[in-house]
């Protein structure tokens, strides 16, 4: 396993996996420079090796490996760690592979090699505030604050609605988009950021 950088408070950690050289040297290069917390992996193998000796929040692997698919290590990951956020990449898309990567639940699916950097440093942000924002929300609702004034309990269950129905409302997304209708599934997106606006007031 290939490591290159210390722990940061504002990125996170992401294992990288690709069992090309120059490809998985320019993506730690570049992550690791922008204050992620990277190790890399050239094989499946070494990938399980790596998630068993500590936690990640982001892996980014590619499909297409010498020992196998990305594809089914992104389903053993969401069996295994759950809350583990997933970018995968290929230098030979279809739609089928695709649909299979989001249906498993994949963040985003990224054709290879991404030249633009900035991209790939964007979409790594987006899914690591995903998680953030899910551990948060299932923080929330399992009422670990302890007991709770008249105005915290309506604040709680308002906050509760908010995340119910933010989560159909991606339900609705993720479908949309499976079945190619990506007007419709931006619609829905869009209708998640009021929502996320929303919270930020309860919050607030």
């Amino acid at each position: 396993m290939e490591g290159n950088s210390p722990p940061s408070e504002e990125t996170g950690t992401i294992l990288f996996v690709d069992d090309e050289p120059a490809i998985r040297r320019l993506y730690l290069t570049y992550l690791s420079s922008e204050g992620f917390d990277i190790d890399g992996a050239p094989s499946i193998a070494e990938a399980k090796t790596a998630l068993k000796q500590r936690e990640y929040e982001l892996l980014i692997v590619d499909k297409n490996l010498t020992d196998g698919s990305g594809l089914d290590l992104l389903r053993m990951c969401r069996e295994e760690y759950p809350d583990l956020e997933i970018i995968v990449l290929t230098g030979y898309p279809s739609m089928d592979s695709v649909i299979e990567a989001l249906r498993y639940g994949a963040f985003d699916y990224l054709i290879k090699p991404v030249r633009d950097l900035e991209l790939l440093k964007a979409k790594a942000k987006r899914a690591m505030e995903r998680r953030r924002l899910r551990l948060e929300n299932r923080s929330l609702m399992s009422g670990k604050a302890g007991p709770v004034n008249a105005a915290e309990g309506e604040k709680n269950r308002k906050l509760k609605n908010q995340i119910a129905r933010m989560r159909q409302k991606l339900s609705g997304a993720r479908e949309h988009i499976i079945n190619g209708n990506t007007d419709e599934g931006t619609a829905e997106l869009e209708s998640c950021l009021i929502l996320v606006e929303d919270l930020n007031s309860l919050i607030d």
